[in-house]
């Protein structure tokens, strides 16, 4: 994506499959250089099911509204949630709602707070899957590419497929029927459950300045729900002057270590926190958190505090 943003996003038709480019031709995809949509629904919180195997937690999405500017790789989701249970993980208050302002940039990701932008690169690989995904944005993925064409079904009716990587990122097929993507079956990397298959669905298309775009929104992640969306409001083309933050362009990952016992150390400077504990002939380090991102400066400060000793 760092080398894509360098060049800029736009699609280009070169070398495309000419059914894909009819494709995108029918959907006018190199037409829509942003859009903003809006609506509310059900939400579930990925990865935090309060006991293993059961579905992700349940959420009420008040509003959300995504804004993406395809020509930059931008995104921001404005969103506005409340707990439907009592148990499972996220973080979200048991009463009242929440407030989530969240961006992506290229190779960037971050949370507007009160205090300012929070980096957030654990976040990117997420954003950008979601960027790309969308219906436009799958369309322009697949031309950019070089997507292969096929067929296969949805239950018994059978559609045209586009397979593609978006490198470093994830694998997809969109299903295409009537001109229209209807469904994306994706693959994405997670930290913990490593690679995940999710399926987003698009149906109840209707016109919105002359673009077509779906009014209903599914996600599954993991085998369970994750979003169940209601679209109200879309528009074509809409600002979306994302700015980047020199405050997250040039965010390093912070880790503090503090000394607690003899041989005990508590490792912390960011969301999560780890404890070091030194052995006879071996360090232990008590969880390396979130992703590489985070677990690998956290580990070469560990290494620090007794070299030569193995983790």
């Amino acid at each position: 994506v760092a080398a894509l943003a360098s060049s800029g996003f736009a699609s280009s038709t070169y070398g495309a499959d000419a059914a894909l480019e009819r494709i995108a031709a029918g959907l006018r995809a190199n037409d829509l250089k942003s859009v903003r949509y809006s609506g509310e629904g059900l939400g579930w919180t990925f990865g935090q099911a309060y006991k293993p195997g059961e579905a992700w937690p349940k959420i009420r999405v008040n509003s959300w509204t995504r804004t993406v500017n395809y020509e930059t790789g931008a995104m921001r989701d404005e969103i506005v949630l409340t707990r439907a249970e009592a148990l499972g993980g996220g973080g979200y208050p048991h009463t009242g709602s929440q407030r989530n302002d969240q961006y992506l940039y290229g190779d960037f990701a971050w949370n507007q707070t009160a205090a300012g932008p929070a980096p957030g690169p654990r976040f990117v690989a997420d954003r950008v899957h979601a960027l790309w995904i969308t219906p436009y944005g799958v369309v322009k993925s697949a031309l950019r590419n070089n997507a292969k064409v096929g067929t296969g079904k949805v239950g018994s009716t059978s559609m045209t497929t586009l397979t593609f990587t978006e490198p470093g990122r994830f694998r997809a097929v969109a299903y295409v029927d009537g001109g229209r993507v209807v469904r994306v079956e994706s693959r994405i990397p997670d930290p913990v459950l490593g690679e995940t298959d999710v399926v987003t669905t698009y149906a109840g298309y209707a016109d919105f300045g002359g673009f077509s775009f779906p009014t209903r929104i599914t996600q599954k992640q993991g085998g369970y729900p994750t979003l169940e969306l209601t679209v109200r409001d879309v528009v074509p083309n809409a600002p979306a002057d994302i700015v980047l933050p020199d405050a997250v362009r040039t965010a390093t990952e912070k880790v503090t270590v503090d000394k607690v016992a003899d041989g005990v150390w508590f490792i912390a400077g960011g969301s999560h926190n780890s404890v070091a504990i030194e052995m006879k002939d071996y360090m232990i380090l008590v969880e390396a958190p979130l992703n590489d991102g985070r677990a690998v400066p956290v580990i070469n400060e560990v290494r620090k505090l007794s070299p030569g000793k193995p983790i």
